[in-house]
Parts: C-alpha cells; sequence; structure tokens
C-alpha cells in the first residue's frame, strides 16, 4: 500500500471519529428531543429513525472514501428508492398493514438519503460540516421557539448539547484539515487537543449557565406562565392541575380565556335598606404595585407600605382551625363607611393554596363540605373583610335599566367629591403610589390624562373623566376603544406596548386599561394601584341570591385608587368584557353549607387501631364549639373512626392508609358532643370529651409546599423577560463564544507575554521570545515550512532587514551550545525583543484593516500550534 493510499485511509479513519461519530450522536439527539416534546414520530420510534439517518451516513462515508462522484451516484440511489416505493405501492397483498410498509419504507428512504448527503459533505467537502452544524443548529432554536411548555430543564436539553456540538465542529474540522502530517503520533496529539478543547468548553458553558441561572429561571418563568402569547396573562396552571394567579403580568400581542369554573362563592353583602339586592363585591388576590420599564410588566411587591394584603394559604390550615391578620386593618378601622362582610368560597379547579376575598380581609376558616358535593368541590373556606359600603362591582358601570343602582352610584359620587385634601396621606405613601416611569416614552400618556381631565378639581371627577374617554366615540359615532384578547403588538420591537394601545390601535384586554387607567391617574398625583383578582357578576336573577359562579375568563385586573377617610376604592375601566360576564352555561345549583363542626382537633397518629377502628391522636390545638383550646403540653384523644370517612388528598382512603405519625385533622359533627360545656382550659375540655370521641371525617395530610409569593424587589425586579429576550440571550451567549474565538490570537499573544514575564531565567525568557516571534511571523504569513529556524531568520532578514538572526543565533547557541552567553550577547538577547515591533512595523507598515485582517485570523492561530507540534 502507498503512503498516499495509507494517508487516505487515516484521513478517513480521522473524519469519521472525529467528526461523523459526534455527528450521528447529534442526530439521535435532536429526533429523540422532537419526540419528547413534539410527537413527531410515531410513538417511540426514534431509535429506529435515527438508525436510518445513520445508515446513510456510514455507507455513504465508506462509499465515497473510494472516491466516486456525488451527483451521478446520488441521483442513482434516488431512482433506486423511489422504484423500490413504487414497486411496494403497487403491490397488493389484501392486507391494511401494507400501507404501513410503504409509510415505514418512505421514512427510510428519506432519512436514509439525507444521511447519505451527511455522510458524502462530512467525508468529501472540507466545509460542509460548519453548514450541517449550523442546520442542526437553527433546528434546535426553532424547537424551542415552538416547545408549548417550556422550562429550564427543557430550554438546557434542546439547546446545549448542540451549541457544544456547533463549537465543537468548528474546531475540529481545522485541526483535521490543517494537520499534514498523518503519522501515529498525530492521533494522540488530536485527542489529546480535541478533549481539552470539550473539556474546557463544557466548563466555560457550564458557567455561563451557572452565572445566568436565575435569569434563565426567570424568564423561562416568565413564557411559560406569562409572557407566552396566547396564555391567560392572568392564570397558570400548576402541576397538580389547579390553576393559580400569576405573581406578574406581562403586557403581550393575544391572550387566550377559558371558561372552566374555578370556584363558587357567596358572599353575604346586600345593597343598605334591602335584604334581597346583592351587591356584588369584587374579588382581590394581591396587588400589581411596582412596573417594568423594559419590559412591561406590573409586578407585586411584597415591601409595600402599610402594607394591608392578607394573603394566608388555606391549604395549610387545618379544617375549622381559623388565621386572623389585624395588623392589615391598621388604616381600615380609622376610616368611614366600613362594614364586616364574609364570605364562603367552594373551589373546583382554584388550588387549594389559592386565596381570594373582597379587599380588605383579615379572617380565614378552611370549612368543610357537603358529602353531597364532594365530588365536585376539593375545598373550600370561609372569610371575612372588612370592606368600604362605597364599594360595589356596579362602581363604575350601572346597569342601565336599574334605577336604584344609578342612584346608589351617583350618591358616592357625590361624597367622594368632598374628598380634595391628600395631605394627611403619610407621605412615603403618597411617593410610593404616585411613582410614574421616568422613561420619556411614557410622557405621552402624561400629556393625554392631563388633557382629558382639564377642568377637573377632584380625584373623582379625574376618574371619571378617564373612564368617559374610554366609553367615548370617535367621528364616526364609533366607539374609541374595544375590548380585545389580541390587540397585537407595535411595528417596532421597543416601542411601549401601552403608547400603542392608547394612540394607535386601542384595542386591548383589563391589563391594559388597568395599566393605562394606572399610568393617567399617576401622572395626576392620584394615588392609585392594580388589584388582581376576579371579577363578580350577578347572574343570579330571583334565584340563589348572593351565590356568584367563577370562571377562568372572569380573572381580572383593575384600578384601586386611594380616598383619604375612605380608604382603597375599586374601579373597573375595562369596556366591553361581555363575554366574562356571560357565563359558558346556566350557573349551577349551590353547595349545601355543611355547618360549623362541633369539634375539630389538629396534630399527630400516635397509634392506629384497625380491629376497634380507632385512631390516637396527639394534639396541641381543639376547636370546640368554634372556639380554640391550646396548650403548650401535648394530649392524646382516642377518635373513633368507625363511621369516619378518611380522606387523603381529594381521594377517599380506608383505615388501612392511615399510618403511625401521619398529620390529621379529626372533625367532628357528633350529637354527643351537643351536651358538654365548657368554661376552662384545654385539660378541661379533655376531661369533659367523651373516651371515645365519634369522629365524621379523618383528613390525613400529605406534604404541601406553602403557596409563597415570589417577588422580587430592588434591581431584581428588572428580570422578567419575554421568549424573545430567551432567544436573546442565547444568541448574546452565542456571539460572547464567537468574540472569544474571533480575538483568539490577541488572548494568545497575551498568554505569551505573560509566560514571558513571569520566567525567572534566560534560557526560559529566550524559549518565549522565540514562541512569540514566531507566532508573530506565522500570523504575517511568513512560514517556516520545512526550512530550520536559523535558515527561516536568514530569510527573513534577506526579505525585511531586521536582525532576527542575530536573535535566532543567540537563541540556538543558547539551547544547543554551551548554554551560557557573556553578558554582552545577554545583554543583546534581552536587548532584541522590546524593539521587534518596532522593526517589524517599519519593515513591513500596515493599514489599519490589513492589522485586523491578521490579528483577528484565528484560524491561522491553530495552524501555528499544528506547525509547532509537527516541529
Amino acid at each position: 500500500m502507498s503512503v498516499t493510499d495509507k494517508r487516505h485511509i487515516k484521513d478517513t479513519l480521522a473524519k469519521t471519529l472525529f467528526l461523523v461519530l459526534p455527528t450521528m450522536l447529534v442526530c439521535y439527539f435532536i429526533l429523540w428531543n422532537a419526540a419528547q416534546f413534539y410527537a413527531v414520530l410515531m410513538e417511540q420510534q426514534y431509535l429506529q429513525h435515527t438508525l436510518f439517518l445513520e445508515m446513510g451516513i456510514l455507507v455513504a462515508v465508506l462509499f465515497y472514501s473510494f472516491r466516486f462522484r456525488f451527483v451521478s451516484t446520488f441521483i442513482v440511489l434516488l431512482l433506486f428508492l423511489y422504484f423500490i416505493y413504487i414497486a411496494m405501492d403497487h403491490t397488493v397483498f389484501g392486507s391494511v398493514d401494507m400501507f404501513f410498509v410503504t409509510v415505514q419504507f418512505m421514512i427510510f428512504a428519506l432519512l436514509f438519503s439525507f444521511g447519505w448527503l451527511l455522510g458524502w459533505g462530512f467525508s468529501r467537502k472540507r466545509y460542509f460540516p460548519l453548514i450541517a452544524a449550523g442546520i442542526f443548529f437553527l433546528v434546535s432554536v426553532l424547537m424551542i421557539v415552538r416547545q408549548a411548555d417550556l422550562s429550564v430543564r427543557s430550554l438546557l436539553l434542546a439547546f446545549v448539547p448542540v451549541l457544544l456540538y456547533t463549537i465543537y465542529i468548528i474546531y475540529a474540522v481545522q485541526v483535521i484539515y490543517n494537520h499534514k502530517d498523518l503519522s501515529q503520533p498525530y492521533w494522540g496529539h488530536l485527542l489529546r487537543r480535541l478533549g481539552l478543547f470539550l473539556v474546557l468548553s463544557s466548563l466555560l458553558l457550564t458557567g455561563i449557565i451557572w452565572y445566568f441561572e436565575d435569569d434563565l429561571r426567570k424568564a423561562v418563568e416568565e413564557v411559560s406562565a406569562g409572557g407566552k402569547a396566547g396564555a391567560n396573562s392572568m392564570l397558570q396552571r400548576n402541576k397538580d392541575g389547579s390553576v393559580s394567579m400569576k405573581d406578574r403580568n406581562q403586557l403581550s400581542g393575544n391572550q387566550s380565556r377559558g371558561k372552566q369554573l374555578l370556584f363558587v362563592a357567596h358572599i353575604k353583602n346586600f345593597f343598605p335598606g334591602t335584604d334581597d339586592v346583592p351587591n356584588p363585591l369584587y374579588l382581590t388576590a394581591f396587588y400589581y404595585s411596582r412596573f417594568d420599564n423594559e419590559t412591561e410588566t406590573f409586578e407585586r411587591d411584597k415591601k409595600i407600605p402599610r402594607n394591608d394584603l392578607f394573603l394566608p394559604n388555606p391549604g395549610s390550615i387545618p379544617l375549622y382551625f381559623t388565621k386572623t391578620d389585624s395588623t392589615v386593618l391598621e388604616d381600615a378601622l380609622q376610616e368611614k363607611q366600613k362594614k364586616v362582610v364574609e364570605i364562603e368560597v367552594y373551589k373546583t379547579q382554584l388550588s387549594p393554596s389559592e386565596f381570594v376575598a373582597p379587599s380588605v380581609s383579615f379572617f380565614v376558616q378552611p370549612i368543610g363540605i357537603d358529602p353531597d358535593n364532594q365530588q365536585e368541590y376539593h375545598s373550600a373556606y370561609r372569610a371575612k373583610s372588612y370592606v368600604s359600603e362605597l364599594n360595589s362591582a356596579y362602581f363604575v358601570y350601572n346597569a342601565p335599566d336599574n334605577l336604584q343602582l344609578q342612584q346608589f352610584q351617583n350618591m358616592r359620587f357625590d361624597l367622594l367629591r368632598q374628598v380634595t385634601d391628600y395631605s394627611a396621606v403619610p407621605l412615603p405613601v403618597m411617593q410610593y403610589y404616585t411613582q410614574f416611569p421616568t422613561n420619556t416614552k411614557y410622557e405621552p400618556i402624561a400629556a393625554l390624562a392631563r388633557k382629558i381631565t382639564a377642568g377637573k378639581t377632584t380625584a373623582i371627577d379625574k376618574i371619571i373623566a378617564i373612564r368617559d374617554y374610554f366609553l367615548s366615540k370617535d367621528e364616526n359615532g364609533k366607539p374609541l376603544f374595544q375590548y380585545s384578547d389580541n390587540p397585537g403588538i407595535p411595528d417596532i420591537p421597543s416601542a411601549s406596548k401601552l403608547n400603542y394601545f392608547l394612540f394607535e390601535n386601542r384595542k386591548g384586554y383589563c391589563a391594559y386599561y388597568a395599566g393605562a387607567t394606572l399610568f393617567m391617574l399617576r401622572a395626576l398625583g392620584i394615588p392609585s394601584r392594580i388589584t388582581v383578582g376576579f371579577m363578580t357578576v350577578d347572574r343570579s336573577g330571583n334565584n340563589n341570591k348572593g351565590w356568584y359562579w367563577y370562571y377562568s375568563d372572569q380573572a381580572h385586573a383593575w384600578v384601586q385608587v386611594y380616598f383619604p377617610g375612605y380608604g382603597w376604592l375599586d374601579f373597573d375601566t375595562t369596556i366591553g368584557n361581555d363575554d366574562a360576564r356571560d357565563s359558558p352555561q346556566p350557573d349551577g345549583t349551590p353547595p349545601t353549607p355543611q355547618g360549623n363542626a362541633l369539634l375539630a382537633a389538629d396534630g399527630m397518629i400516635t397509634q392506629v387501631d384497625p380491629n376497634k377502628k380507632t385512631v390516637q391522636l396527639k394534639t396541641r390545638n381543639v376547636v370546640f364549639k368554634d372556639k380554640p383550646y391550646q396548650q403548650q403540653n401535648p394530649v392524646v384523644l382516642t377518635i373513633d373512626i368507625s363511621h369516619a370517612k378518611i380522606r387523603k388528598d381529594s381521594a377517599t382512603v380506608d383505615i388501612t392508609s392511615v399510618k403511625v405519625n401521619d398529620s390529621a385533622t379529626a372533625i367532628s359533627y357528633a350529637e354527643a358532643l351537643k351536651p358538654v360545656t365548657v368554661s376552662g382550659d384545654m385539660a378541661q375540655l379533655v376531661a369533659a370529651l367523651p373516651v371515645q370521641i365519634p369522629a365524621d371525617e379523618l383528613r390525613l395530610k400529605t406534604k404541601q409546599d406553602d403557596h409563597t409569593v415570589q417577588t422580587t424587589s430592588g434591581d431584581a425586579a428588572d428580570n422578567s423577560w419575554t421568549r424573545q429576550q430567551i432567544l436573546l440571550l442565547i444568541a448574546g451567549i452565542i456571539l460572547l463564544l464567537g468574540l472569544a474565538f474571533i480575538f483568539l490570537p490577541l488572548w494568545y499573544t497575551l498568554y505569551l507575554n505573560l509566560r514571558r514575564k513571569w520566567s525567572k531565567t534566560v534560557p526560559e525568557r529566550a524559549y518565549w521570545d522565540d514562541r512569540y516571534m514566531q507566532f508573530y511571523w506565522y500570523q504575517h504569513k511568513q512560514f517556516q515550512g520545512d526550512r530550520t529556524l536559523w535558515q527561516f531568520a536568514q530569510d527573513i532578514d534577506q526579505r525585511y532587514q531586521v536582525g532576527y538572526a542575530s536573535f535566532v543565533q543567540l537563541y540556538l547557541k543558547l539551547k544547543y551550545g554551551s548554554g551560557v552567553l557573556n553578558e554582552t550577547e545577554q545583554q543583546q538577547l534581552r536587548a532584541y525583543r522590546p524593539s521587534f515591533k518596532r522593526r517589524i512595523t517599519k519593515a513591513m507598515p500596515q493599514t489599519f484593516m490589513q492589522r485586523v485582517k491578521v490579528w483577528l485570523n484565528p484560524l491561522r492561530t491553530i495552524g501555528f500550534w499544528q506547525h509547532r507540534r509537527s516541529v
């Protein structure tokens, strides 16, 4: 076998091992990833399809190693596969299975042909691997963009391996094609180079991902939970299938609204002087009091001044136990025309941890559900709120045919016109709730607010003017503004969506109306905030008065305005949202209230007796006839569960599911407890109770995380990203890696200078001086080739007269001679390096662009490394 043939075989083998095999792995990864997220492959056949593709790659690499022409052979292959397919398609076997066989062969033919194309390109074309890597990278980016349920794991899984492969291919192609010596030591060199490169690249990517971990997580949460086009702007679906309110809301071009029933509520609130005219109240979840100027995202802030938000987790409170927070009423108790309103909430799909109630709530008590309703409702609670008598779901919009509601609204407007002095409001509160973005792009909103409220002197009249502006008509008599779930986005990506809503398309959903109203009010110095919760619509007619059904499309955002002496009052300026006011189906029969339990004991199971059907419950907390009892030392109660329903989560289980050390709550409505009276502490209560307490329900608890509020403050609140920003982050990472690669000659120059600086002996300094100069010549396309260093230096001096041969002579004497230079020679050796660049610049004058081409040529730097290795 000739030297040329041996070299060709080694060349082909190197390409197969270091280019083709990684490509085959990436093809498998992409097909597997596509099957995971898009189900584009039948069931789990991605492995089979990968084999089809990789078979084509390997056969083509082997075939074209014999130097066959591509075009003619590829056409023959396509015709051959086509004729086989036609023959199979016209073959009648009398079985439907033949159809699936032909489909499978078609898939095989397509994948095998594509693999054949890849195999030819990798074996014959130097830059084809770079094109293929770019295609694989674009496919991965498209998979990220089109994923319906994006997570940090899926983002990294779909992107990082292909990015690493792309970087590796760029480097590996240059290493393989630039290395001219395919002798045996080459393999060890190649393995070390590529292995080290993979390790360093992996470490670099890992560091970047670690550094941007929080940003990535927030970005993905934003895309998956709020920024994603087509998602409900207020709600998010949890892993357990339940629904929760979102902690932030980013204005988007469109949203979807479902019609699922989330919960049913009874609000015990009627118009003054009546017992049968319901006065519905909007239900508050929390407030958006911060705004991210860059992403136009409304956010929560737990560090609000004089916090009046009660946010318990009803799912973590034992049944019939209570939680109260009177600190939220610090301001409300000093305000006029307030009253306590009770509400009962029965949840269907709303998360057990979610809490909604009229503002300002201060009390919650999880309650039981009647057995007849437990299939429909999974949890319930009772809440109390200290509400303003001026608050109502009808506060802005009247029922046009209801004179009583119109009169009630006008009466409240007249009352609020008396509020003209905000000087008593604490300065921190006033400043916080009148913050207006300093970005000049929002100044047109402030100008619009001043224009439409010109001549209005009171806060309420300015609010009414803003409401009337949204209700106004254009010169053709058509409504100026419209409700739309698909308002679109500005043509200019950096343009403000709020400005686009107010001044151009005038279409939007509740977040747009609430956001625009908030900005206009704050521009006028009126303290305001966005409230998130549920719109309450009275569809009861003459039946079930006070009962309200809440569907997912009633998730809502509106504005609350602060009036000194009266507190925060609701204003809903969203217009034309008729779909949310109309239910998708007739409201059903409300759940039957079960009534309060006589006894509820919360604690830990210490003993289970399946024969007697009793458990022993160690507890420190008992509620008896609505009165809580507590003591530091636990007591043990024997609970008779022979007639009790045992529930775990929403499922009914038997006594075998009750284990020692389980947390549990025992509930009893038993008639035997009614005669029991207690006037003392918990010890007297235990003594008065029966030895075996009959229970109607035993609730076993599972470990649940509390519904924590993911809020941010300071600079951290500015990390709410969209899908577009995720792609920009990815592009930024790629750009940084690309720049690092482009500047490789400069990094290497810095490395050589540092190594010389750190050298402590004359031979070491001379070695790094020589390495630096050889690298300098190589970047200027002055290659040593097969010449010795002395011959190369003499040729350089003949061409440029830079005295390079004198330095090389001293260096070679130091390296191969006695190793000792006299003082004069050492001085000459030290003096040459500082003057080297000056001599080169004089001998080879260059323009700025010529210098850029020399020092931003990383491939030549890689070539120099290969040259040094061969030498």
